[in-house]
């Protein structure tokens, strides 16, 4: 199977290398990179390119290792890592009398890496000028847009959406090989356009994603789908859905993909009232051990807790999480704060402490203002409405209460969220 098979070119490149057979070495380490790419073993895949950067001299072997691993850490988020990658590829690029900055998938993941990590050198009106520029790929222009858009939904902003649409406008019958195109139009119905088409769209990206060869990209396909389900407001589908996604990360034994398979899972079952599945794929969180990225991972499992303590009203719950946790790192991205200091409000309100409630008002009708058009904000609104009722503004309380349920949610299924507010 597939991992006889990389431990098989594992084992060859040793070999190779005892032998001092170099370039032989090189291309197993090369081929099994490769290999582990595809299956969606990020940070292993990365260390096989490196390995295989390592096995050569020639400028333009070491270039095929570098863009190799500028794919694998992509596949593993680490974003700061790829931008010192694709700075060596520059360099390596210069040395093989090359342009650069070639307009290709590794500068759209170098692109990438700047705007989640907010490096300022690149920002998403890049990713839309390049998906509008008529002379790159139609494959790549839909990338391109996809990462705006999907940028610009985590930002609130509808604008942005719209733009990175409207770059690839022109496109005719634009590819869908790896999803991409199935998966903007997703992310554009999720979040301004037809919510009841979602659950089409969100079928259709299963389909084109069940048929991916790589498995990473059937494992994102697939996951992408299930949140197409959630944010249509059908929690069933999506655990559904989120089930068979996770069968697939164990299978191919793909722990961080399985983490945060996990994570949505957890948000099905809580959307349905379902606690005590939800405490079940918190349990399998906490009890994953992953390494390297323990500090992100260990923020998702913290937000998660926090959320099934706010929806039982459990003080006990989160006894053991510090007030601040999840401020202490600031957040750049309005979504990411958005939920980050709405559990901290959470921790307030479960604690009794109001005059610590206080302070997240504010920030918070801000946020709330600017995201309850655009889906996925029932646990938000519903921390927000409570707080602001407990802390005696009973009137903007009904206002804003009143005017999400009626008018601005986008869900289009019954919610269990509390409509009125909840009383602490």
């Amino acid at each position: 199977d597939a991992t006889n098979s990389v431990e098989l070119l594992g084992d060859c490149v040793t070999h190779w290398e005892r032998a001092g057979e170099t370039r032989r070495a090189y291309e197993a380490a090369m081929k099994l990179g490769h290999r582990l790419v595809g299956m969606g073993m990020g940070e292993e895949a990365g260390k096989a390119f490196e390995r295989a950067e390592n096995l050569s001299e020639e400028s333009a072997d070491k270039l095929r290792a570098v863009e190799g691993r500028i794919v694998a850490l992509r596949l593993s988020a680490k974003w700061f890592a790829v931008a010192d990658a694709y700075d060596r590829r520059r360099v390596l690029r210069r040395e093989t009398s090359s342009e650069p900055d070639l307009r290709d998938e590794h500068y759209l993941i170098a692109l990438e890496s700047s705007i989640w990590s907010n490096d300022p050198r690149h920002d998403v009106a890049d990713a839309i000028n390049l998906a509008a520029d008529r002379s790159n790929s139609d494959g790549l222009r839909v990338k391109a847009a996809l990462l705006a858009a999907m940028y610009s939904d985590n930002c609130y902003s509808a604008r942005g959406i719209r733009k990175a649409v409207a770059a690839v406008a022109d496109i005719a019958e634009p590819p869908d090989d790896d999803g991409s195109t199935s998966t903007l139009r997703l992310v554009y119905h999720c979040a301004i356009g037809e919510i009841a088409s979602v659950a089409a769209l969100a079928n259709q990206l299963a389909s084109v994603s069940a048929n991916a060869e790589a498995s990473w990209l059937r494992v994102q396909g697939m996951r992408r789908a299930a949140i197409g389900y959630l944010r249509a407001g059908d929690a069933v589908s999506a655990e559904v859905a989120l089930l068979r996604v996770l069968e697939l990360t164990e299978k191919l034994r793909l722990p961080h993909q399985g983490y945060a398979t996990r994570e949505l899972l957890f948000d099905s079952c809580i959307a349905q009232g379902a606690h005590t599945r939800a405490e079940a794929h918190l349990d399998a969180m906490i009890a994953a051990n992953l390494g390297t990225t323990a500090g992100y991972l260990q923020l998702m499992r913290l937000s998660a807790e926090t959320r099934l303590a706010w929806s039982l009203k459990n003080a006990e719950m989160v006894a053991h999480i510090e007030s601040g946790a999840f401020s202490q790192t600031p957040h750049t991205i309005p979504y990411l704060s958005h939920n980050m200091l709405t559990n901290e409000l959470a921790l307030s309100l479960l604690r009794d402490q109001r005059e610590s409630a206080r302070q997240y008002l504010s920030p918070l009708i801000d946020l709330h203002l600017k995201s309850r058009s655009m889906g996925r904000q029932d646990y938000c609104a519903e921390v927000l409405f409570a707080a602001l009722r407990l802390l005696g503004r009973h009137r903007i309380a009904g206002r804003l209460a009143g005017e999400y349920y009626t008018i601005h949610r986008r869900e289009v299924r019954s919610t269990l969220w509390n409509t009125s507010g909840v009383e602490c």
